[in-house]
């Protein structure tokens, strides 16, 4: 956001204006638009997207939070084809986002064609929360085995403090008898 004096100032996700902002422009319902994306004011080159430059297809996203051991993860989903047919990979659909941009008339996708997109994000979306289960199931495991060994130790200590008062109570049973016979021995 722009100061007085003519710089910006950068906010963090997490600060209260941006966590409003953020909420905000997910709240708003979007209509399809056509898109133009500008390869040729792009600094550099970017190899994944040299063979797409001058064809036209459609792209759909969508946004996925998940709740993963209690902390959520915000996940965006993309889909794309050409209209030749060809699926787009997610690599050069998130090569194209980072692409200048002038955006056009609102365009409406036919329908087989919104559905098969959709089913790509939904595909999409079962993947990653696939993912994020393995990845659970692996940190569950890993504390899980780190119970385990804790329980162990606590075990191991507890046997050893066992058997130190087992020593204990023989060491006291043989003073009492040796106490006993020395008494009897003095009358």
């Amino acid at each position: 956001m722009p100061r007085r004096s003519g710089d910006a100032h950068l906010y963090r996700l997490n600060h209260p204006l941006g966590e409003a902002i953020v909420e905000r422009a997910k709240a708003r319902r979007l209509t399809p638009v056509q898109v133009i994306f500008d390869y040729t004011n792009h600094a550099g080159r970017i190899s994944a997207l040299e063979p797409l430059r001058g064809a036209s297809g459609w792209l759909s996203t969508s946004a996925l939070t998940i709740e993963a051991l209690d902390t959520p993860e915000d996940h965006i989903l993309l889909a794309g084809v050409g209209d030749d047919g060809a699926p787009l990979s997610r690599d050069a659909a998130m090569r194209l986002l980072s692409l200048p941009a002038d955006d056009g008339d609102p365009v409406e996708p036919p329908a087989p064609l919104a559905d098969d997109l959709n089913a790509r994000l939904r595909l999409e979306a079962s993947e990653i929360q696939r993912a994020v289960s393995e990845r659970n199931a692996r940190f569950f495991g890993a504390e899980a085995d780190k119970l385990d060994g804790w329980a162990d130790d606590l075990k191991v200590g507890l046997e050893r403090e066992i058997k130190e008062i087992d020593r204990q109570i023989k060491e006291a049973r043989r003073a009492a008898t040796s106490a006993l016979t020395l008494a009897a021995c003095r009358t």
